[in-house]
């Protein structure tokens, strides 16, 4: 497995940006956002198209013809016929086909407005989650480092005292239990912190290439699990 570098602490770098502005910057480039805002624009267009069905219409036509004919009393009788106009329809009654289309299209215009609506508040909820998370995250992380480094230094202690005849074999079991404790809080706070600020630039819509770049520059080389164990049970055995 891949563990995060020793020194992930100092390369974080926390949000300088305000909630507001985050919330402005997915308005503005949030993919969710911007479909249903197409979605409300091809609704707003059929409304439009189905009213116009009450509208007259005027159209412009042209025709050009020509035939010959042979009779008793004419041989090769040619005709020519040549007509230019315009034709004006004024709908009058369609049977309520219109009403009824228009009728539909302004009720689909008011869904998709309403799921605009409901996709802006789900981002702006996702966004202020992601940007809660990142923030204290952050702060988590710090704390915990100080927290690991408190438990190392309580844990050397212990074995001093064992070594001086102050503390018994359950103390420095302890001692590491806690040690241990603080480390694995410390990965999954390192762990979370990361996801939000990954999902942070998700819900904005600003996720991209380098940031996945970025996060996998904060993991070393790959280490097999098992080594991991056997040091463990080493360090074990010599307590």
């Amino acid at each position: 497995l891949a563990q995060l570098k020793a020194d992930f602490a100092k390369q974080l770098k926390p949000e300088l940006e305000t909630l507001d502005t985050w919330l402005d910057r997915a308005l503005e480039t949030s993919a969710d956002i911007a479909a249903q805002r197409r979605a409300l624009e091809v609704a707003e267009r059929e409304v439009d198209k189905n009213r116009a069905g009450h509208l007259p219409t005027v159209d412009v036509y042209a025709s050009s013809g020509r035939s010959q004919s042979d009779s008793f009393s004419s041989i090769n009788q040619e005709y020519r016929t040549r007509q230019l106009g315009v034709q004006v329809n004024i709908p009058i009654f369609s049977g309520g086909y219109t009403n009824a289309a228009t009728t539909q299209a302004i009720a689909n215009r008011e869904r998709a407005r309403n799921e605009l609506e409901a996709t802006v508040n789900k981002t702006h909820i996702e966004v202020t989650k992601q940007y809660s998370g990142t923030v204290s995250g952050l702060a988590k992380v710090q704390a915990l480092e100080l927290a690991v480094k408190s438990s190392e230094q309580a844990l050397e202690s212990t074995k001093m005292g064992f070594k001086a005849g102050m503390r018994s074999n359950v103390d420095i079991l302890n001692a590491e239990e806690q040690l241990y404790t603080s480390r694995r809080d410390l990965a999954e706070a390192k762990y979370v912190y990361l996801l939000s600020r990954l999902r942070l630039k998700a819900a904005a819509g600003q996720l991209s290439e380098a940031d996945m770049g970025e996060v996998d520059s904060y993991f070393g080389a790959e280490k097999p699990v098992h080594e991991k164990l056997v040091q463990a049970r080493r360090s074990a055995n010599g307590s």
